[in-house]
């Protein structure tokens, strides 16, 4: 067998501008490269492209940023990796599948990563660690504050030193600080269901309430700055077209779950404000969508992709009324 030369990712963000991935690609064939694999799309909400690109060869990584920071768009943002195994950290409460999953991929070979580590906030996920031959730290939160708990979760990872800090059901709330230290580092696993079931047991409180759309999704913590606590927060999440094992279905929406800020929570209560179940159910179906597990304080809905801007703005009508 040939020895293939080591991969390499390289990732792009710019300003959309025409003719980006000729430039990008015909940067990496003047350096003698072979592209193995390449995804890009224009964010249409902010006009923003980004670029994704696997390839094989030997580059001088400072050279060739600047290459192309010379033919992309001024503001370009550009992160040259080597798509090896990354070192990530763990951190967990006490529910196993999420641990368990990691562990038993990255065992057989099926993650592109190594476990380095386990910090736990309770003891119950050691015997589970330690035999996968993963060494697990208890940083334990009870009888301590916020800041002293997170301090020792701190100086843990930084003896580490891991590439990612995965949330693998830890049902701790990481300050802003501590997300912006670690920023596009942290990878969070969750239950699809949240914000419209918190707390204990989400997958049976959606079971009982009729829950139609189910799913598990990842995401990177990002921007935490950005929130307006006087209005309705809004995430996106777009359904896959295809089931494993069944096909391609005839579907093209997005999932769009809904929440309301603490100080707007204190409102609705109140009747001083509409809750999200008074309205988001009539915006939804303007559009065409449906409505999924809405409440007054948290909802979730559906649109055809592309809609979303438009859904804000029916919303907006409504509650203008």
């Amino acid at each position: 067998m040939v020895k293939r030369p080591r991969s390499k990712l390289l990732r792009i963000s710019c300003p959309d501008a025409t003719g980006l991935v000729h430039k990008v690609t015909g940067v990496l064939y003047r350096w003698e490269c072979n592209i193995v694999s390449n995804h890009e799309f224009v964010e249409p909400e902010t006009g923003r492209f980004f670029m994704r690109t696997g390839f094989e060869g030997e580059v001088d990584g400072d050279a060739l940023r600047e290459e192309m920071s010379a033919l992309l768009p001024p503001g370009a943002k550009i992160d040259l990796t080597d798509s090896g195994k990354k070192r990530i950290v763990v951190l967990v409460t006490r529910e196993p599948h999420c641990l368990g999953e990691l562990l038993l991929r990255a065992a057989h070979k099926d993650l592109p990563a190594e476990v380095v580590a386990v910090v736990g906030s309770r003891p119950d996920l050691r015997g589970l660690s330690e035999s996968f031959g993963v060494p697990f730290h208890l940083a334990p939160s009870a009888d301590r504050t916020h800041e002293e708990h997170e301090a020792d979760i701190r100086n843990r990872l930084e003896k580490l030193s891991p590439d990612y800090v995965v949330l693998a059901k830890y049902m701790r709330i990481l300050s802003e600080t501590f997300v912006a230290d670690y920023a596009g580092r942290i990878v969070n696993i969750h239950h699809s269901f949240l914000p419209a079931f918190t707390g204990a047991r989400p997958y049976r409180q959606a079971y009982k309430r009729g829950v139609k759309m189910i799913g598990a999704f990842c995401d990177v913590y990002k921007d935490t700055d950005v929130f307006d606590p006087q209005k309705y927060i809004a995430g996106y999440m777009l359904i896959p077209n295809q089931i494993p094992g069944f096909g391609a279905i005839a579907f093209n929406e997005v999932k769009i779950s809904m929440r309301v800020a603490e100080h707007m929570q204190q409102e609705i209560r109140a009747g001083k404000a509409l809750g999200l179940d008074t309205f988001l159910p009539e915006a939804t179906g303007n559009l065409g969508g449906f409505a999924d597990a809405c409440h007054s304080l948290t909802a979730a809905t559906t649109v055809s992709i592309g809609k979303e801007s438009t859904l804000i703005e029916e919303m907006e009508k409504i509650l203008s009324k």
